[in-house]
């Protein structure tokens, strides 16, 4: 295990709030995280998978999963979040060449839950392209996908508004695999 340690971490930009984290998880668990994948454990699973232009995705439960569950609590501990709901699951998504996401805020309501933060850890990195770029960012930002890498950004302002320079969008996949999970941090405002 990776510990409570990382290499470095990095504010990126303070408007939207983005952070790095390098070398947040080893390659034992990212290899452990992608075996986990793997199309006949994700049917073994019955695990709702889907695939089209922004990639294979599917949601990877976390309760039970002594990695998933330590991977989770060092995220909720790194970035020093305390009230936020544990998740059920993270979301699994694969971009191949081609393969992208296109600009959008996280921006959701859960009951009485804002989705206040995104937590997303690459297992493998494209070799070209697949950078996570935030174009309102002042200047624009684009972070390269980075195995063991991990990205954060908050959704909501310090005052609980929706925070519109937090539009992001996965560039499209140029050449090799991006890899990624992610935690959608939801509080209540």
């Amino acid at each position: 295990m990776a510990g409570d340690t990382f290499e470095t971490r990095t504010t990126l930009s303070v408007a939207p709030h983005v952070e790095v984290l390098d070398a947040f998880a080893s390659d034992a668990e990212l290899r452990a995280v992608l075996a986990r994948a793997e199309p006949e454990v994700v049917d073994q699973q019955g695990w709702a998978a889907k695939a089209d232009e922004t990639g294979f995705s599917f949601e990877m439960p976390v309760p039970g999963d002594g990695l998933l569950e330590e991977i989770h609590r060092r995220m909720a501990a790194a970035l020093e979040i305390a009230g936020a709901h544990p998740p059920e699951s993270f979301r699994f998504r694969r971009y191949r060449p081609g393969e992208g996401h296109p600009p959008h805020c996280d921006h959701f309501q859960i009951g009485a839950s804002w989705l206040v933060g995104t937590a997303m850890l690459c297992l493998t990195g494209a070799h070209a392209g697949g950078e996570t770029e935030f174009p309102l960012a002042s200047p624009p930002l684009s972070v390269a996908s980075k195995p063991g890498r991990l990205l954060y950004w908050k959704n909501h302002r310090a005052d609980g508004v929706a925070d519109e320079l937090a539009l992001h969008e996965g560039r499209e996949v140029i050449a090799g695999t991006k890899t990624t999970v992610t935690w959608f941090i939801y509080m209540a405002l």
